[in-house]
């Protein structure tokens, strides 16, 4: 059942302190910014209650661990220096639309599709990028491996695959990495310092499948906490991108970004 929440327009509700912390980071959000993100805020907290989306709802907790948190490697990681321009973005696992939301609010050229198996959870960003009017973002209702084969909007391969907080760099990486193209990059959020077994176990991964994985770049998500950015790059020479355009499945015919009804 989708959700019929009413979105009226928020003035901003962030206290000095976030906004000192946001801007220790560099990042000062115009007007326009602070009301969009207010906006999802509300979205987000009213369809908590059935959804079980995300317990940061509070201003500081959204807008340092989600907003800031989805933004900050875009800006501090040396390897996603690089993306194009008119990138494909995938958001891999979304959940409540993080960091999948904000990067296409601040990135309002790539197209991000949001990759989330959970239909209740689909319905709710479905809405969500109607009600925000987010033209450059479409759903996709499947997990990744299905996405692949059945998505035309997929089929050139991803620029950037983005994974936050949804498991292990081996299973994600997995999973992940046939949705790019080829040297296109996956990110792994992580927080903390990552163990040596994890980071060893994601490089073999990264073998099997073709890639490869970067070593980790730390950084900071002010005020205190420790973050990690992992990228990993697929190195298949258009091998999975040819095994698409072989398959006889029916697909599943997405509305490309800019054609939302």
């Amino acid at each position: 059942m989708k959700h019929s929440l009413c979105l009226p327009r928020y003035a901003p509700q962030v206290d000095p302190e976030t906004r000192a912390i946001l801007a220790s980071a560099g990042y000062e959000p115009s007007p326009e910014e602070f009301d969009f993100f207010e906006r999802l805020r509300a979205r987000i907290t009213e369809a908590n209650a059935s959804l079980n989306l995300t317990r940061l709802t509070e201003p500081r907790d959204f807008w340092i661990k989600h907003v800031l948190d989805s933004l900050l490697p875009f800006y501090a990681v040396r390897g996603l220096s690089g993306i194009d321009d008119k990138a494909l973005v995938a958001d891999f696992g979304s959940g409540p639309g993080f960091p999948g939301f904000a990067l296409a609010h601040r990135f309002p050229h790539w197209d991000v599709a949001l990759i989330e198996r959970t239909q209740k959870k689909c319905d709710f960003l479905e809405e969500t990028v109607e009600k925000l009017g987010l033209t450059n973002v479409f759903v996709v209702p499947l997990d990744a491996r299905e996405a692949v084969h059945q998505v035309e909007a997929l089929d050139r391969g991803c620029d950037l695959v983005v994974a936050r907080a949804v498991g292990r760099l081996a299973k994600v990486t997995r999973q992940a990495e046939p949705l790019l193209r080829p040297h296109g990059l996956l990110l792994h959020y992580k927080g903390g310092t990552l163990a040596d077994d994890e980071i060893a176990e994601g490089r073999a991964a990264a073998r099997e499948v073709g890639a490869k994985q970067h070593d980790p770049e730390y950084y900071e998500l002010p005020p205190d906490m420790k973050r990690a950015a992992v990228i990993v790059e697929s190195l298949s020479q258009s091998r999975k991108r040819r095994e698409v355009s072989k398959r006889k499945k029916a697909r599943k015919k997405l509305p490309p970004p800019g054609d939302q009804p």
